[in-house]
């Protein structure tokens, strides 16, 4: 998917994040393309991508999840918190959780524009940030974090981070 490249990343990628969110939140309502078309308006990016194009890979990510976690729960922006065993105190928000009948699945999304020889290095660069979310969330429940993942909807591709 083509982004605009004089748009502010910074917004344009909180626009995706919320038009994902917004996609996955209502199992039974998801958005319509008129809707993305809207977001991206308030937020200032419509000009910076497709809405039409964005909606196909909203749907992408939809299908993908229903498909490899039938019957999961998907909970959005879930806050995280846990003090280190460091001493750290770890605050943030989850992009999307599923509670699946075993455990848990944590998936953060990039808008980054990256070709797949990028893919590695961005893998490693936020594989911290999801560990740091599956300690806090198996400490928490006491239940396994089966899989992480990074979907990338500009690029149209999904990346399984291995736990460090």
């Amino acid at each position: 998917m083509d982004t605009a490249a004089e748009v502010d990343r910074g917004r344009l990628g909180d626009a995706i994040h919320a038009c994902i969110a917004a996609h996955l939140a209502m199992p039974d309502r998801p958005l319509e393309p008129d809707e993305v078309s809207a977001i991206l308006e308030r937020m200032g990016v419509a000009e910076g991508i497709d809405a039409q194009s964005l909606h196909g890979q909203l749907e992408a990510v939809r299908s993908w999840v229903a498909q490899r976690w039938p019957g999961a729960q998907a909970m959005v922006e879930l806050p995280v918190q846990q003090v280190t065993q460091e001493g750290q105190y770890l605050v943030g928000r989850a992009d999307l959780v599923l509670r699946t009948a075993t455990g848990w699945v944590l998936i953060d999304h990039k808008s980054a524009p990256v070709g797949s020889s990028q893919w590695d290095s961005l893998a490693q660069a936020y594989g911290g940030q999801l560990a740091a979310y599956r300690e806090a969330l198996q400490a928490a429940s006491g239940l396994p974090v089966e899989a992480m993942w990074l979907v990338l909807p500009v690029a149209g591709a999904a990346l399984r981070i291995e736990p460090r």
